[in-house]
């Protein structure tokens, strides 16, 4: 990505000839003041993702809970804690379908919960390492953990067992 190669709201992504229209934002401002305040976590957030729909907010930190809020009208509901997680989250992800939640941890584990039932679905343990990443193929039976172990393990969640383990260079964040 070249910056210097634009030309009105073009950017360069490859050669000098190759260029890709970019919509154009006509006025956007940051809001002066807060709009909505909720009582949340515990301690540090690490986490945030939203589903796939966008109607929920998984929130999750060092507080070992994860937080899903119902977005709705620019404001946030809180819906249902996750309460069990043995160490601190670091990443959340939503399943394609948005019924499922996998976080990865500090305890060398990940967690699949579903929505709307407060227990733990599955524990994904095999990393020797803090489990930094944590994400669900492109369908709802099949994830992916990167971990401060170098590895990334590919999860068949059907069976709740690691189907494939890649030695990486460098820890994953």
């Amino acid at each position: 990505f070249d910056y210097r190669l634009k030309r009105g709201n073009s950017v360069s992504g490859g050669s000098v000839d190759q260029y890709c229209r970019l919509p154009s934002c006509v006025a956007a401002c940051l809001p002066s003041c807060m709009a909505d305040e909720q009582e949340g976590h515990l301690s540090e957030i690490h986490a945030v993702t939203f589903s796939p729909n966008s109607g929920l907010l998984a929130t999750g930190g060092t507080d070992r809970l994860i937080k899903l809020w119902s977005v709705a009208g620019g404001c946030l509901e809180k819906q249902e804690t996750f309460d069990g997680s043995s160490g601190s989250i670091t990443s959340l992800a939503f399943d394609p379908t948005g019924c499922c939640v996998l976080a990865a941890m500090y305890d060398n584990a990940a967690q699949l919960w579903k929505v709307g039932d407060s227990r733990i679905k599955e524990i994904l343990t095999g990393h020797t390492n803090k489990v930094t990443a944590a994400q669900f193929r492109s369908t709802w039976h099949q994830a992916v953990t990167g971990s401060q172990d170098r590895t990334v393990k590919e999860w068949d969640l059907v069976k709740a067992a690691c189907s494939r383990t890649i030695q990486v260079f460098s820890y994953c964040n």
